[in-house]
């Protein structure tokens, strides 16, 4: 068993991603879109300008955006505890990843790897969700390993 020295020298893992932070709200930043309609992880999107995703040239959906792989930061912006999370493994399938409590990035990751091991290939906070997005194509529905 690894002790808190060796852990702490770790290498950081190679999902993580730079602009989550382990404590804090779901979604936080300067000057985040006020446009209460657009979802709140496009508010914090550096592809978002006047309302409309660079990347799609629409307004995007809530739907558009879980599935979204462009999102890069506004500066200043980060996101903390979440309970959504899109996983995608390195088949190609799609995982939503439901953690509650609310969790960091740091301990999603380490539960997820628990499940899915060297079959995982990215994972991304979604903040601001309600409920699962739709289910069309169906993603593999994953469960932390600490549910039923």
């Amino acid at each position: 068993m690894a002790t808190r020295r060796q852990a702490d020298n770790a290498a950081p893992d190679p999902l993580a991603l730079p602009w989550c932070r382990d404590d804090g709200p779901e979604l936080a930043g300067a000057d985040l879109h006020p446009d209460e309609r657009l979802p709140l992880l496009c508010r914090g999107c550096a592809a978002l300008r006047e309302g409309q995703c660079r990347q799609l040239a629409t307004i995007p959906t809530h739907e558009q955006t879980a599935r979204c792989d462009a999102f890069q930061p506004l500066p200043g912006v980060t996101m903390g505890h979440c309970w959504l999370w899109r996983l995608t493994l390195k088949d190609g399938r799609l995982v939503w990843w439901s953690n509650l409590p609310p969790a960091n990035q740091a301990t999603v990751l380490r539960r997820a790897r628990l499940r899915y091991g060297v079959a995982l290939a990215t994972v991304r906070p979604q903040p601001g969700w309600q409920e699962l997005p739709a289910v069309n194509p169906r993603p593999h529905m994953g469960c932390n390993p600490t549910c039923g």
